[in-house]
Parts: structure tokens; sequence; C-alpha cells
């Protein structure tokens, strides 16, 4: 099964029981970390995700993983927080963050510059734009590499 499968088959399985205890699944990775395999699920929840919530998803979740058997080698399940510098995947989590400030990464420098801070104003299937300093940046959604939440600590 692929690494896009066995997502979509572990999110249709647990996604209910997540909703049950009152929080929404934010994301699901499933990557390779050198000889590693990790299945990662962000649980999240308005008031936030703390280590009580993700335990309480991890009980929750395991035995519908173990019964469902969707991988066919050793791995390491894991669940964790989104965080407040959140990866946006999606144009689900795009959208969420439109008005909120980000960080876009890109594949190829544009005017110099491989990464762009601004606030997220508007992303389709065709492209994401910035805010960047009162400047509207636009960048084809093919040159984009990884767009995060930015917070200024």
């Amino acid at each position: 099964m692929s690494k896009q499968n066995t997502v979509a088959v572990v999110r249709g399985a647990i996604e209910p029981a997540i909703v049950a205890l009152g929080y929404t699944l934010w994301d699901i990775e499933y990557v390779k970390e050198g000889a590693e395999w990790f299945l990662r699920i962000f649980p999240d929840a308005e008031s936030g995700i703390g280590l009580a919530e993700c335990e309480a998803v991890y009980h929750a979740i395991n035995p519908i993983i173990d019964e469902l058997d969707p991988i066919e080698y050793a791995y390491t399940l894991e669940v964790c927080s989104p965080g407040i510098e959140r990866t946006l995947r999606t144009d689900e989590h795009l959208q969420y963050a439109v008005g909120k400030c980000v960080k876009l990464a890109l594949y190829k420098p544009h005017e110099g510059k491989k990464e762009y801070i601004g606030t997220l104003t508007a992303a389709n299937e065709d492209g994401i734009t910035l805010d960047v300093e009162g400047v509207a940046v636009t960048f084809e959604r093919s040159a984009v590499s990884r767009v995060k939440m930015h917070h200024e600590f």
C-alpha cells in the first residue's frame, strides 16, 4: 500500500474516535526517518492539545490501528500536537490560515529569496498570496515547498 493510501485508510478508521473525544484530526504523517518508519497523528482542539489529550487520543486509536493493521512492517505510532507553528499541507489548512502570519518556503529563489514571511491573504489550486510588508506577492503552488504558521517569539 502506498504512503498516501495508508494515510487515507488510517484517517478513515481513526477520525471518528478522535471526534468522539471532542477533537479534530489536523493531520497524519507516515514517514521514514533513517531506518525507522513513523505514523504520526496530529489531533487538534480550539483549546489546544497537551500531553493528556495526546495520551487520550493514543489510547483511543491504538486498538483501532492494531486491528486494522494497515502497515506490513515495524513502525512507531506517535500522537503529537500540531503546534503553534504547524505545517499547512492541505487546502483546508491554508483556508484556516487566511488572515494569519505564515512562513512560506520555495524550491527555488524568487527575487533572491527562498523564504517569505507574511499574512496569508489567498490560497487556491493555482497559487498562494501573501501580504509581505504591504506588498501582495503570489507564488505558484508548484513552486512552494512548505508553508507553516509563523509566530514571533
